[in-house]
């Protein structure tokens, strides 16, 4: 029997690494994507409000899509 074909609970151990993996994956790639959709938000408002600081306005939207 391999080691991950075990089952604990119903589930297989590699069922088990699976979700780990994408889970760990996930929290790896959020601040990345976080911050590209912050600097596609600013494209947005940068058209309307030409004003905005840029570094100001993704910094306070980072925080809030960070945790998202």
């Amino acid at each position: 029997m391999n080691f991950f074909d075990q089952i604990y609970w119903d589930n297989s151990i590699r069922t088990y690494c699976l979700v780990f993996g994408v889970i760990l994956i996930i929290l790896l790639v959020r601040k990345f994507v976080s911050k590209y959709i912050a600097y596609l938000i600013f494209g947005i408002s940068n058209r309307i409000w030409k004003e905005i600081d840029k570094k100001n306005f993704t910094n306070l939207i980072l925080e809030p899509l960070e945790k998202f």
